[in-house]
């Protein structure tokens, strides 16, 4: 447990490539970021992927090829791609692939960032509503939870690429987006300061 004791005077550490350490979330948790210390006053970069799973046994790929910085034992700042921080992910599945100078992994922290809200089955129950869905010529949002007061609202690609942006008066509930964006699909997040508590995929249709 010393990766996840909140003390980055503590270590986990492992000999060889394709190391693993699994953190085990209580429930299904939409993940935005994970902030990883590695090794207390580093000066070399360190290899790893981290995966995602619902079940601990089908496995997704999040961040690949990923490396640190060389001169910092800080905790760094990973994000999630909008395709997976989109997704409810019980597991998370670190694997170190060794440092630049030798082969050793080693982790003092590694915390998990995001966001749990549980929607019920039927979609005209959920708190916040989007439709249609797919969408063609407007996205028409609607809060209906008045525990929710979002700040912004954004909408961006698979590739995390930002196609629409606005920040949200508490007061209005029901609001409109124009389509002006190609076809595809994208990903709608809604949040206030640097939280995001909403996020639903929706189909846009030339």
């Amino acid at each position: 447990y010393d990766a996840i004791d909140g003390d980055i005077g503590t270590m986990w550490s492992a000999n060889g490539d394709n190391q693993w350490l699994i953190m085990e979330l209580r429930e299904p948790f939409n993940v935005q970021h994970v902030k990883i210390a590695f090794q207390p006053g580093q000066r070399k970069v360190s290899y790893f992927d981290v995966m995602g799973s619902e079940d601990g046994i089908t496995w997704e790929s999040i961040l690949t090829k990923s490396a640190s910085c060389g001169f910092s034992g800080n905790l760094h700042v990973f994000d999630f791609p909008p395709s997976k921080s989109a997704v409810g992910f019980r597991y998370i599945k670190f694997i170190g692939h060794s440092n630049s100078l030798d082969s050793w992994n080693y982790i003092s922290e590694f915390r998990i960032f995001g966001y749990r809200y549980n929607y019920p089955g039927n979609p005209k129950d959920n708190p916040v509503r989007i439709y249609p869905n797919p969408a063609t010529t407007v996205i028409n949002v609607r809060i209906d939870d008045s525990g929710i007061r979002p700040e912004f609202i954004k909408i961006m690609n698979l590739a995390g690429e930002i196609v629409f942006q606005d920040r949200l008066d508490p007061g209005i509930r029901d609001f409109q987006i124009p389509v002006s964006f190609r076809q595809g699909i994208y990903i709608v997040q809604m949040g206030s300061g640097d939280l995001t508590f909403f996020s639903q995929k929706i189909i846009v249709n030339a």
